[in-house]
């Protein structure tokens, strides 16, 4: 058995801390743009859209992880969704993911989450302003 005594000098040497920033906007973009581009091969938003799709995920509070997991569950609804009647609506499945997803806006880092209601306020918006632009 072992005394607290003898590890404390160990035990503080780590004992760090660190704090990773969310990507910002930019970054999402760029990120959200090649995952669906890379799983579906072909681009399913214009660029107005993915601009929105980045600030509201920002908003959100989402990580990579956070990103790359809504990008092949959109990708998973696509391909069902086209499978089952030979096309697809990608921003409904995006949005679907988003409403469904309880781990959407939760930084596992800081441990910290928003509201439900500001989450349903963001996912609204989103979805409001995907509607309002073209889709392809």
């Amino acid at each position: 058995m072992y005394k607290t005594a003898k590890n404390t000098a160990i035990l503080s040497r780590f004992n760090y801390q660190f704090e990773l920033e969310l990507p910002q906007p930019k970054f999402i973009k760029e990120a959200w743009e090649k995952l669906v581009r890379t799983q579906s091969g072909k681009a399913k938003f214009n660029n107005s859209q993915n601009n929105i799709i980045a600030q509201k995920f920002y908003e959100l509070g989402m990580s990579y992880r956070d990103i790359k997991n809504a990008a092949n569950k959109m990708n998973i609804e696509d391909a069902v969704e086209y499978c089952k009647s030979g096309s697809y609506d990608s921003a409904k499945n995006l949005i679907n993911v988003l409403k469904n997803d309880e781990k959407i806006g939760y930084d596992a880092v800081k441990k910290e989450s928003i509201s439900s209601d500001r989450k349903k306020q963001i996912i609204d918006a989103l979805e409001s302003q995907l509607k309002i632009n073209t889709f392809y």
